[in-house]
């Protein structure tokens, strides 16, 4: 009897003039049909299943403690827990799309792109839900909370409609008073006004057509705006001359001098009209001297 010499590595059954026998292991079951032949078929190991059918699904069984995945080296590279999850010791690299339904949690993402699958957006929440920041479809950055950042650069920044850089330029440079002008700086801004607990020093004070100066030392006078168009009847140089055409000219109403020790002595004053009237001087305790008509 002769023995066929495949290149394929084989066992003989015929080795010499003894016939080895055949046992079944590891998934491989033998079934003697008849006298005819036998059948070898394989039967799977205990944790693979199917296909039901042919061109059926194939499965494999994790079992109650999981099934790990290992290189050659036994070095486990993927665990498939008996819940479900699964556990990649290693990295694991998706040339694909990867499709996730629920949540993805880790302590890093690494990625160069993250592209919004619908107009809603990618919402960045706090572990509470609270919105930190949301794409929008217009491409913007919606930041609903406080925004908190060591240094800040942009092309423009907007607040309430108005760009900042305008808004800088209006602002009023930094300044100091002294008295008697009061600066208050309060939320509401930065105002000036008048200190009330200051003396007020100043050539002239005007109120209306009326006006106090101080043009000659101790000399007060007390003038009136000729506003009239045919003048009022003051002349500017006090004396009793018809008055000069037209109006806006400061003339005299009256006028009070220092005088030392008391005495007094007349004080110029002018009227709209000469009149020939009996002088009354009035010296005021403090040392000041008024002249008026009676």
């Amino acid at each position: 009897m002769g023995i066929g010499v495949p290149d394929e590595a084989h066992h003989k059954l015929l080795q010499n003039s003894v016939v080895s026998s055949l046992t079944a292991k590891g998934g491989v079951a033998i079934e003697q049909v008849g006298d005819t032949h036998l059948e070898i078929s394989s039967s799977g190991v205990e944790w693979t299943s199917g296909p039901a059918a042919p061109g059926g699904v194939h499965h494999i069984d994790v079992g109650a403690s999981g099934l790990t995945l290992r290189n050659s080296t036994d070095l486990v590279n993927t665990v498939f827990l008996s819940n479900g999850n699964v556990v990649f010791n290693n990295d694991a690299e998706v040339q694909g799309t990867l499709q996730v339904g629920g949540d993805i949690t880790g302590s890093t993402l690494h990625g160069t792109l993250i592209r919004v699958k619908d107009t809603q957006g990618v919402v960045v929440t706090n572990s509470t839900g609270v919105i930190c920041a949301q794409t929008q479809e217009n491409g913007n950055l919606l930041i609903p909370q406080d925004l908190s950042v060591d240094n800040v650069t942009a092309s423009s920044v907007i607040v309430n409609g108005s760009d900042v850089m305008d808004l800088l330029d209006q602002r009023e440079p930094a300044f100091s008073v002294t008295a008697p002008l009061l600066k208050t700086v309060s939320t509401g801004g930065i105002s000036l006004g008048i200190n009330t607990g200051s003396t007020v020093r100043a050539a002239a004070f005007a109120a209306s057509n009326f006006r106090i100066l101080e043009d000659s030392a101790d000399f007060l006078k007390f003038q009136i705006m000729d506003t009239g168009t045919g003048g009022t009847g003051i002349a500017p140089d006090r004396s009793c001359r018809p008055p000069l055409p037209g109006g806006d000219i400061w003339g005299p109403m009256c006028a009070y001098i220092w005088i030392e020790k008391h005495r007094c002595r007349p004080t110029v004053l002018d009227f709209k009209k000469p009149v020939k009237l009996k002088p009354q001087w009035i010296c005021l305790s403090i040392g000041w001297c008024f002249k008026t008509h009676v």
